[in-house]
């Protein structure tokens, strides 16, 4: 249904907390993001194959960082982050990137870090989750005009159903402001920042903007998506293959 809200997927085990670790956990998340996407039903699901890539490659990084901190029970979101800050450090001297490069790097992990931590802060519940997946997926802010058409129709229905919700369940209504001023911040982190800190074996290679069209072109069955991260047949080989080569 539009709320689905589970994110169940077998995460690699904390104990070699490397880069191969990050981009393992992070090829996971990314299926698990486009897989709810595929979740939400017709109102995604009906549109032009080529809409569905877009609106998932100008929200993708948005799904990413929610479902990140959704899964934080399942993983351990200060190892990934202390292993992308190591990773980091060890860059400097290898002339991997310049250092300009390298400060926005630290600047926009510094930022997730805060960003994750309110998010846990606020102990969100899934239909929270939920609700702020589906505005960024549907953004009313996209850039062509043609995506709005689309997108503002159904973000008004989500917002109008996530006041109902807090309605329906007594709560505090404020929180549905303070939530979607969260939602700013998840959005100011730039996407092509976050895809260098989490996917560093594909700079240079393949972007996620290539590999999303992939992903969405599988079928809707869970039990694909699972083969698919289990065996590795394209990215999490892709990446971590190249990660390898580059330490030898």
């Amino acid at each position: 249904g539009v709320l689905n809200i589970h994110l169940l997927t077998p995460f690699p085990p904390t104990s070699h907390q490397n880069s191969q670790y990050v981009c393992e956990t992070a090829s996971r998340l990314l299926f698990l993001s486009v897989h709810w996407a595929r979740q939400t039903g017709p109102v995604f699901l009906n549109l032009l194959y080529s809409t569905q890539v877009s609106l998932m490659r100008s929200s993708w990084s948005d799904l990413f960082l929610l479902c990140l901190a959704q899964c934080r029970e399942q993983i351990s979101i200060p190892a990934i982050l202390t292993a992308i800050a190591s990773t980091l450090q060890s860059s400097l001297g290898q002339d991997v990137r310049t250092l300009a490069r390298t400060k926005d790097l630290a600047t926009t992990l510094k930022s997730i870090c805060k960003v994750l931590n309110r998010i846990e802060e606020f102990n969100l519940e899934p239909e929270e989750f939920a609700y702020l997946k589906l505005c960024c997926l549907f953004n009313p802010d996209e850039s062509s005009e043609d995506l709005r058409s689309i997108t503002e129709p159904v973000v008004d229905c989500v917002l109008t159903a996530f006041q109902r919700f807090y309605l329906k369940n007594q709560k505090d209504g404020g929180r549905l402001a303070k939530l979607l001023l969260l939602l700013s911040s998840v959005k100011n982190i730039a996407a092509d920042l976050l895809e260098e800190l989490f996917f560093p074996g594909m700079v240079g290679s393949v972007k996620i903007d290539s590999v999303i069209p992939y992903i969405l072109t599988m079928g809707e069955g869970v039990g694909q998506y699972k083969h698919a991260i289990d065996n590795s047949n394209f990215l999490q080989t892709r990446v971590c293959n190249t990660l390898s080569s580059e330490k030898q």
